[in-house]
């Protein structure tokens, strides 16, 4: 349904899990974590791309987030968070790049900017502290 109304479906793939198999046709955009691993998949951009998702992400903890979409391949720096406090941080990346891809953003640049985001909020203890510091980002 969300398809037919234009909306595209994001998922936020942990680690797989069996059920992922008939969910995949459905989805728009795949983020998923380095600990996603389709069976016998040998590249999970590959894969997913072969299933039928046109965009996807794996993030790698503090290491560069890797993307494909539009035939394109890259990587996105994550910022240092010495003393990180990582607890929603895969939750805040996910909702901040809805958010900007939402706006308008295209893939690479919301994923881009959902990284600042998600870096900003381990730089501080707990969910929320860092909200007031959302100005600090260049929107």
């Amino acid at each position: 349904m969300a398809r037919d109304a234009g909306i595209p479906v994001v998922l936020d793939g942990g680690r797989w899990k069996p059920d992922h198999a008939r969910l995949l046709p459905l989805v728009d955009i795949a983020i998923c974590s380095a600990a996603f691993a389709p069976p016998d998949a040998e590249d999970v951009f590959d894969h997913l791309h072969r299933i039928g998702v046109n965009a996807v992400a794996v993030t790698r903890g503090q290491q560069p987030i890797r993307y494909s979409a539009d035939g394109i391949r890259g990587e996105i720096a994550v910022g240092d968070v010495d003393g990180a406090d990582t607890l929603g941080a895969g939750d805040i990346l996910h909702g901040a790049f809805c958010a900007y891809h939402s706006r308008g953003h295209d893939f690479a640049d919301a994923l881009t900017r959902a990284a600042a985001v998600a870096t900003l909020s381990c730089r501080s203890f707990g969910t929320r502290a860092w909200e007031d510091r959302l100005g600090e980002l260049a929107e």
